[in-house]
């Protein structure tokens, strides 16, 4: 590809990232916040499994030494 063709591909990307609306962090750590404390019940990791046969990282078999 020449290098006309390179920039025309770098501005056309460049415009599209202009274009993206922007949020404030605040506003959005605000968002996440309230999304993690409104999914905490169902968070298997924050509450762990009821059964411990519903863990699929639960170890399969024991380790074993030769």
């Amino acid at each position: 590809m020449s290098s006309v063709g390179t920039k025309k591909k770098l501005v056309e990307q460049l415009r599209q990232e202009a274009s993206i609306d922007r949020q404030k962090v605040s506003t959005v750590c605000k968002d996440i916040i309230k999304f993690c404390q409104d999914h905490e019940s169902a968070d298997v990791l924050v509450r762990g499994w009821v059964s411990p046969k519903d863990n699929p990282f639960k170890e399969k078999a024991g380790c074993l030494l030769l």
